[in-house]
């Protein structure tokens, strides 16, 4: 599966998670990616009232909150998480729990974009 994700931001737990097969995400190159960006999710979000369970100070931009992306690179047959400077080994089992993710076809990418 492919996805965007926010952790909570005590960062134990997932906040929210776009799921899609891989036969539902977007070919852009070598990957297959989520349809969805943050940017956009996020406005549908506070629309929603589903940001109220946010404290106030985080629920102004989606940056605020640690989040990434979870890709499929097609000719190495990897997962690959993006990720900020706040991953734990906890949320690496967590988030391939929930993506139904094999740890070893995972590659776990810092990538700056992410870092908060």
């Amino acid at each position: 599966m492919t996805g965007i994700f926010w952790i909570t931001p005590n960062r134990k737990n997932i906040f929210f998670a776009t799921t899609e097969t891989l036969d539902k995400s977007e070919k852009y190159g070598n990957w297959l990616i989520s349809k969805y960006n943050h940017f956009q999710k996020w406005e549908e979000l506070e629309q929603l009232g589903y940001l109220n369970s946010l404290p106030i100070d985080v629920r102004s931009e989606y940056f605020y909150v640690p989040r990434g992306r979870v890709s499929y690179h097609t000719t190495e047959n990897k997962f690959y998480i993006f990720h900020g400077n706040w991953l734990t080994e906890p949320l690496k089992k967590l988030l391939c729990k929930h993506y139904q993710l094999a740890v070893e076809n995972v590659v776990f990418q810092n990538d700056e974009h992410y870092t908060i």
